[in-house]
């Protein structure tokens, strides 16, 4: 599929992704504190994927903080050091990075297979090696093309933060534009 096609298609789709995260996502992103709490944290894990961080502390918040506050596009690189954190895999760190700064997406499934209809092959590992970190950097860079050759007019909602939903319609022009899918939990990260 082309982009303009795509483009032309991302009002129907974000709409119909719509049931799927909208309250779950909705209460979070206008929920989170900077700096992130303890009860933040958890909540944005336990949507990112139902699961939580086992044995998180208040030292391990501080890392997530020490590493989110200062965080800059494009350099993500910091994420790496989020490795310490028992549990955190690059889902879950993005996930973070964008509920405290929602112009960073989420590195979602959905979204990755959504761009692989588009011609848009990029890699999506789950750890945090530098690597691996270095792979949602790219991710960011063929979003942010995106973006950039996305017609402002195809943007259903102007009020809705442009990297969810960019990331939304993909996922859900991965799932064919079926709407919700009820084996599918929170926003299929």
């Amino acid at each position: 599929m082309r982009a303009e096609e795509f483009f032309d298609r991302v009002p129907e789709l974000f709409a119909r992704s719509r049931p799927r995260w909208e309250a779950g996502y909705d209460g979070l992103i206008y929920a989170i504190r900077r700096p992130l709490s303890m009860a933040n944290v958890h909540d944005v894990v336990a949507w990112t994927d139902g699961g939580k961080l086992p044995d998180f502390t208040a030292k391990d918040l501080v890392v997530v903080n020490d590493v989110l506050l200062p965080l800059r596009w494009p350099d993500v690189r910091p994420l790496n050091r989020l490795k310490v954190i028992e549990g955190m895999t690059l889902t879950r760190a993005t996930a973070l990075l964008h509920f405290h700064n929602p112009s960073f997406p989420p590195f979602t499934a959905g979204a990755v297979q959504g761009l692989a209809l588009l011609g848009k092959r990029v890699r999506r590992p789950s750890g945090l090696k530098l690597d691996d970190v270095r792979a949602y950097r790219r991710y960011l860079d063929v979003m942010s093309a995106l973006k950039e050759r996305w017609p402002y007019q195809t943007v259903p909602e102007t009020h809705y933060f442009h990297a969810w939903l960019l990331e939304a319609s993909l996922g859900e022009l991965a799932r064919g534009g079926k709407g919700d899918d009820p084996t599918t939990r929170g926003a299929s990260i």
